[in-house]
């Protein structure tokens, strides 16, 4: 997996990228959000998502997902597998 920090730097017109790649298999990163504010939903948004633990963050508890929705199921992984039998969810397909 991969993720993309993009910071601007109004002061001097300047937009950069921070790109990290991380193994599937060990999906962990040091947090951003101790350093940089803005980091904090976005690392809330990608840990609840995809399944990346950012260690350090101050609080990794669910932003978009409801409350039921089991643990360790990731909805924007390629793998993701329905998990209510009967849910209905309009996947654009």
């Amino acid at each position: 997996m991969e993720i993309l920090y993009h910071f601007t730097f109004d002061e001097v017109n300047l937009t950069t990228t921070f790109r990290t790649k991380l193994d599937k298999n060990h999906l962990e990163i040091e947090s951003l959000a101790p350093l940089f504010k803005g980091a904090d939903w976005i690392e809330r948004e990608i840990h609840e998502m995809l399944g990346i633990n950012f260690k350090g963050h101050p609080n990794l508890t669910r932003l978009l997902l409801p409350d039921e929705w089991p643990e360790g199921v990731y909805p924007l992984r390629t793998d993701y597998q329905e998990w209510d039998k009967d849910a209905i969810r309009d996947r654009g397909v």
